[in-house]
């Protein structure tokens, strides 16, 4: 499976833009990427920490970028682009840790690899300690049971 390639393009194309970001913002303080393995799953992350006041310039940014790398893989496969959501929660051990105040979300099937990737770009509010930041998380799964029957084909 080639799938690793997909994951290593979506992060070369959002650390190209995280750097068109950071030459445009000032004071952007960025983690990542983070990569994460497991036999045939992957995971990618970003962390990102703007001015409050450039967050959402910043988010819907990179929402456009995400949106225009998927179309361009279109023709690989299938995918599904979610409207916005708000007010979600995250909760960590039964307790919540934070809430989130908008989201997106991608998913896509690759028909050449037959794998599956689901990504999310979430705004992330921390009320304890009164912070906000973008946070990307891209997982991949090269062995998706979508093709184990021919169906996505």
């Amino acid at each position: 499976m080639s799938f690793n390639l997909f994951i290593t393009k979506i992060s070369e194309n959002i650390t190209q833009i995280l750097n068109e970001l950071r030459d445009k913002f000032s004071n952007l303080e960025i983690t990542g990427p983070t990569f994460r393995h497991r036999e045939f799953q992957q995971s990618l992350s970003f962390i990102i920490y703007p001015l409050i006041n450039d967050i959402l310039e910043i988010k819907l940014i990179l929402k456009s970028r995400i949106n225009d790398f998927i179309q361009s893989k279109l023709k690989e496969g299938e995918a599904i682009f979610y409207g916005d959501s708000n007010n979600g929660e995250i909760i960590d051990s039964g307790l919540l840790a934070f809430t989130i105040e908008e989201a997106n979300h991608w998913e896509y099937y690759s028909y050449l690899d037959e794998s599956f990737i689901y990504c999310r770009l979430l705004l992330i509010v921390d009320f304890v300690k009164k912070k906000k930041w973008l946070s990307l998380y891209i997982d991949e799964n090269e062995k998706s049971s979508w093709f184990s029957d021919g169906l996505m084909k």
